[in-house]
């Protein structure tokens, strides 16, 4: 008797599964359905506004900065070239940088 009811049980098992696979996604559809994406779409926007901002105020600064690197290069401040150069020691396994740092 009991190798006759294992064969229904099992059935009764994959037949709760599938019901219960159906039934969350039923949910979750029903669930996504009801999300606004408005405040996503203001978040994203507003995120590429301060993207842009960012982006003009920093390339001031950048150009800036370069400028003033060159005309201090120019006037003879060795030691701002002397920076940018790499060392090498000996036997070191990751040679790339720099004696300070």
């Amino acid at each position: 008797m009991i190798l006759s009811n294992t064969p229904k049980s099992a059935s009764t098992v994959h037949r709760f599964l599938v019901f219960l696979a159906i039934v969350v996604a039923i949910l979750g559809v029903a669930g996504c359905a009801s999300i606004s994406p408005a405040p996503f779409v203001a978040l994203t926007s507003s995120i590429q506004q301060l993207r842009d901002g960012a982006d003009a105020s920093l390339s001031l600064v950048h150009e800036r900065a370069r400028n003033r690197y060159i005309a201090e290069t120019a006037a003879g401040d060795v030691s701002k070239v002397e920076g940018l150069l790499l060392t090498q020691p000996a036997g070191d396994r990751y040679p790339h940088r720099r004696d300070d740092g």
